[in-house]
């Protein structure tokens, strides 16, 4: 009476079944691997991109004192960036004023603060100071990037939000229209 077959060949020769479950466990083994490979791409993209990712808008605020400003009076305004940025062309922050106005690029490249300068005119009003939108900072055919080239996310914190101008400071513009 013989043993029962296991289905290997313990002399060292090879049976289809023994060649067959070799198959099915590389084949395990590569799927496997496909998997975790596929798995980790979009990780491995995201930090690709986080790295390549220019500086960001850290805030908006005003150096200039909390206060009531009037026509002919200039109000700077300091957009942050979490590293140094370099700007071409003339960016502009179009204000929630009433009319509406922008503020012209004063200037700041190589640093990580961009100053933009605003005049008030004559029937110019805003209770509380602020940009438009959290795109209101306006490239205007020019460009804001890091030092290192990689382009700059000009996204400004939602107004009235942490970080936004109307939130950092208390700039009121007042003027008064003249009768005619």
């Amino acid at each position: 009476m013989s043993a029962p077959s296991t289905g290997c060949n313990v002399g060292g020769g090879s049976s289809k079944a023994a060649r067959a479950s070799a198959s099915r466990a590389a084949a395990v083994v590569l799927a496997v691997a496909a998997i975790a490979a596929v798995a980790a791409a979009p990780a491995l993209a995201g930090d690709a991109f986080a790295q390549a990712a220019g500086p960001g808008v850290s805030g908006v605020a005003s150096p200039d004192a909390d206060g009531a400003y009037g026509t002919g009076k200039i109000v700077a305004i300091k957009v942050t960036f979490t590293d140094d940025v370099t700007v071409t062309g003339t960016p502009m922050l179009d204000l929630h004023i009433d009319p509406p106005r922008s503020a012209a690029y004063a200037g700041g490249s190589g640093t990580e603060s961009l100053v933009f300068w605003y005049a008030v005119h004559p029937g110019d009003n805003a209770t509380d100071l602020e940009y438009t939108s959290s795109s209101a900072l306006m490239l205007n055919g020019g460009s804001i990037s890091g030092i290192d080239g990689a382009v700059a996310n000009a996204t400004l914190p939602a107004p009235g939000m942490s970080g936004s101008l109307g939130n950092s400071s208390d700039i009121e513009i007042k003027t008064v229209l003249r009768p005619m």
